[in-house]
């Protein structure tokens, strides 16, 4: 189940070592809902309601947690390419 503190703590945690065993590289975060839409975000915010996504298709989503499947992240070979950010509201 995913929620704030898992955004905040171990995802974040291994989302900088990945990134950092890939030579810093930028990273690619897919949010899979329970649709099986595949969303690529841009952002991700974190809040204690659910995350907002700015997705690189121009969206901007609201999901409750309980939406969320699963995540999927990978590395961007082209450092051209933007990176996702991740913010955690501390609220």
């Amino acid at each position: 189940m995913f929620d704030v503190g898992y955004f905040s703590g171990a995802f974040a945690d291994r989302v900088r070592e990945f990134s950092t065993k890939h030579d810093d590289a930028h990273m690619r975060l897919s949010v899979v809902i329970l649709s099986g839409e595949r969303l690529d975000a841009l952002e991700l915010r974190a809040s204690q309601n659910g995350a907002s996504l700015s997705t690189r298709d121009d969206r901007l989503l609201f999901l409750p947690y309980e939406q969320i499947a699963y995540l999927d992240l990978a590395v961007l070979t082209d450092r051209r390419v933007p990176g996702f950010e991740l913010s955690v509201d501390s609220q």
